[in-house]
């Protein structure tokens, strides 16, 4: 999900029905609302995240009110091909950085490009993991999106997310490892890897990011030490890798 093309925020209790060339998203941020699409109505509520399909009439009804947030991008990775409702974590993450990347796209600050590039990445990786299973630890779910959170902050120390579990470190690896096949660590670093790759892919090819950038984004703070970490998880180089996986 990258490559936004508008964002807006409104407040409204019916939407005529309409249609998009483009997928669309919404993020309803208050009440619960009855969207129709096609021949099918689903009840969103607050948190709810809805992925539209090009082509496909919907509308919106709350006789109480509502509000949401409504997005497109040109360019979409993720796993979907037809209507699709995720749900938000309790403390809201998805809405909190569609908070920003609608601040930064109005407002249009210095590198705005880059940050809001930065941001839907975040986004994708909490949509994908919402799509995923539950698991059945829920402290899990709570540590991944800790490490979420801190995919660009090359600050950031596991430490800092294993003082909020109620349980050692050693031993939530092991509970952690079990659920997900991957340590903490190497989880976190394939992610980072998997932000290096999107932001290599759309910005490196139109020279509005460079390496050290792409690096600090991902978490990295020295561009040397990122680009050995790139070669060992992709057995290239970050350019290399580009020129093998570049979109045509």
């Amino acid at each position: 999900m990258q490559l936004l093309e508008s964002i807006g925020l409104q407040s409204n209790t019916q939407f005529e029905k309409h249609t998009h060339h483009q997928w669309e998203i919404v993020y309803y941020v208050r009440g619960d609302v009855l969207l129709t699409v096609s021949d099918r109505q689903i009840t969103c509520q607050p948190g709810s995240m809805v992925f539209l399909p090009p082509h496909q009439s919907h509308d919106e009804f709350c006789p109480e009110g509502y509000t949401n947030y409504y997005f497109t991008v040109s360019s979409f990775d993720l796993p979907i091909d037809d209507l699709t409702l995720v749900h938000d974590l309790a403390d809201r993450p998805m809405q909190q950085l569609l908070s920003q990347i609608f601040y930064l796209f109005h407002t249009k600050s210095r590198n705005w490009h880059a940050t809001v590039e930065s941001l839907l990445v975040a986004l994708r990786h909490y949509v994908t993991g919402r799509m995923q299973r539950t698991y059945s630890q829920p402290l899990v779910e709570q540590f991944i999106s800790i490490l979420v959170d801190n995919i660009s902050n090359d600050q950031f120390s596991l430490q800092e997310a294993y003082d909020q579990m109620p349980m050692s470190a050693d031993h939530f690896r092991l509970v952690f490892k079990r659920e997900t096949g991957r340590l903490p660590l190497q989880y976190l670093n394939d992610m980072r890897m998997q932000t290096a790759k999107n932001l290599l892919r759309t910005n490196i090819k139109s020279g509005r990011l460079s390496i050290q950038t792409v690096a600090r984004l991902s978490g990295f703070a020295d561009p040397y030490y990122f680009s050995r970490a790139f070669r060992k998880a992709t057995s290239y180089s970050p350019l290399n890798w580009l020129s093998q996986n570049a979109p045509d």
